[in-house]
């Protein structure tokens, strides 16, 4: 059987590439990035070729999973439904390599922030003249301005930019960077398209010399994009302390807005310091007053638990969901929820656990059904509610379609319920 063969490692090399690669093929990207995982540790004594050649497989199943995230994630947009696509898109910068994938997810994300709440779902047509609108939706006056003197050749580059095709982005931008005669803004726009072009030290180059040209008070949004994309640079080369000054300096700016605050708590944790990323993430909170975004509870949740506070984490964790539930929002997000099940099932609360998941298993992310009714099904076994458990896994059972591993593993778990209730 498939689970007996993964349970005792017996699965050749050969076997789990030819078996990840059908997963990539049939665009099942979250399977293959597992199995392709399993097969890199098995390579382990057949030289750094064959790990080197796993891992880029690696990497490109994770820009599968983000690629599929991010179109759900436009999906919502276009249906103006932003909680879902907000989810989705987070969901994406967690496994995304691909830097102009991370681009697209972030500006979106961006977008999100500053965007109207609509709850009507509506079907529209997204016209260049709509996306040029969400585009311009965080500029400043002063901005504007200068963007429209370079007429409809910034339009289209600006389209370009925050296109699926991003890299035919820069050419455009840096003719009109030539022609420009005192450019400013421009030059943000242009650090994004060599950044895309993953061309590190011109890109540095633009953002320094944008932020530099700016007044004290002047920036607003693009000045946080600009210390932001700076920061990631600095990371790429490994100075984590100057990416921390860059976010530092955002939020010294921006001392009123949580935003900046917030990506400087998760590059923190990200790097290891979660007692430094509670600190910040929770002045970020308090900064909110007694309704912080839930995104700031989520991150600041994911840190307290990181740091080994885990009843406080629960708590933050738990004030998330509510705060979701008083604005009649029932897709709830996924690392908050799971994460709170996996928390309160080592603290003992089954139960609660239990219900985690099964909201999970109804809700946006179809995707994973299959894991939440599994994982519905094992706590609802160790509570000792089989048939609850049992209907559960018959649930996940329907939707194994392919996936013999999983239908086996399913098929283990049922087998152990009925010996369970023999026992009791």
């Amino acid at each position: 059987m498939g689970f007996l063969k993964k349970l005792f490692g017996s699965e050749s090399l050969d076997d789990l590439c030819a078996e990840a690669e059908a997963h990539f093929a049939a665009e099942r990207y979250g399977q293959a990035k597992l199995v392709f995982e399993r097969a890199f540790e098995k390579a382990k004594g057949d030289g750094e070729s064959a790990r080197a050649e796993l891992a880029q497989r690696i990497e490109a199943s994770r820009d599968g999973i983000a690629q599929g995230r991010i179109e759900q994630a436009e999906d919502h947009i276009e249906a103006r439904d932003l909680d879902l696509a907000r989810a989705e898109l987070e969901g994406a910068l967690e496994v995304v390599i691909d830097a102009a994938l991370r681009t697209r997810a972030e500006e979106l994300l961006y977008g999100l922030e500053k965007a109207d709440a609509v709850t009507a779902a509506v079907e529209v047509e997204v016209t260049d003249a709509d996306r040029l609108a969400t585009i311009a939706g965080t500029w400043e006056d002063a901005q504007d301005e200068e963007y429209a003197e370079y007429g409809d050749g910034l339009n289209d580059a600006l389209l370009a930019l925050f296109s699926d095709e991003p890299k035919s982005a820069r050419p455009l931008l840096e003719a009109i960077l030539e022609e420009a005669e005192a450019p400013r803004f421009l030059w943000l726009e242009v650090g994004r398209a060599r950044m895309i072009d993953e061309d590190d030290e011109p890109a540095e180059e633009a953002f320094r010399t944008f932020l530099e040209q700016l007044d004290d008070d002047e920036g607003g949004d693009s000045r946080f994009a600009a210390h932001r994309n700076l920061a990631r640079l600095l990371d790429n080369r490994g100075d984590v302390e100057g990416a921390i000054a860059e976010l530092e300096d955002a939020a010294a700016f921006f001392d009123e807005d949580p935003r900046p605050l917030l990506t400087l708590g998760v590059y923190l944790r990200d790097k290891e310091q979660p007692a430094e990323s509670v600190e910040v993430l929770q002045m970020a909170a308090d900064m909110m007053g007694d309704r912080p975004d839930w995104s700031i509870l989520e991150e600041l949740g994911l840190s307290l638990a990181e740091n080994g506070q885990v009843n406080e984490a629960i708590q933050v964790f738990e004030s998330s969901i509510d705060f979701l539930t008083s604005e009649k929002i029932t897709n709830f997000p996924v690392r908050t929820s799971m994460k709170l099940a996996e928390l309160h099932e080592e603290t003992g609360s089954l139960e609660r656990a239990a219900d985690l998941y099964r909201v999970l298993s109804q809700g946006a992310d179809t995707q994973n059904h299959i894991v939440y009714h599994r994982e519905a099904g094992r706590v609802l076994g160790k509570l000792g509610l089989t048939d609850e458990a049992r209907l559960m896994y018959e649930r996940a059972a329907a939707l194994v379609g392919d996936d013999t591993e999983a239908g086996s593993a399913i098929a283990e778990a049922l087998a152990a319920l009925e010996t369970q209730d023999e026992e009791a």
